[in-house]
């Protein structure tokens, strides 16, 4: 079974401690923004997602799902 990507981005945040206002100041979005998206109730982007990756300082390929 696939892990959704935001569900992988979630448990990066969460597992490394880090403070979603600092992620979301660095994405120059809202944190309720953030959250939502982190949460699945909001699509995640394509520019999201690598906004997310370089305010993390993660390579993108580190959250996408892996091959069947």
């Amino acid at each position: 079974m696939r892990i959704p990507v935001y569900k992988k981005m979630n448990d990066y945040v969460t597992e490394n401690q880090l403070s979603r206002k600092a992620i979301a100041i660095n994405m120059k979005i809202s944190e309720s923004r953030l959250s939502l998206m982190l949460n699945g109730k909001r699509r995640v982007t394509a520019e999201d997602y690598f906004d997310f990756c370089a305010a993390v300082a993660v390579s993108p390929i580190r959250f996408m799902p892996e091959e069947d």
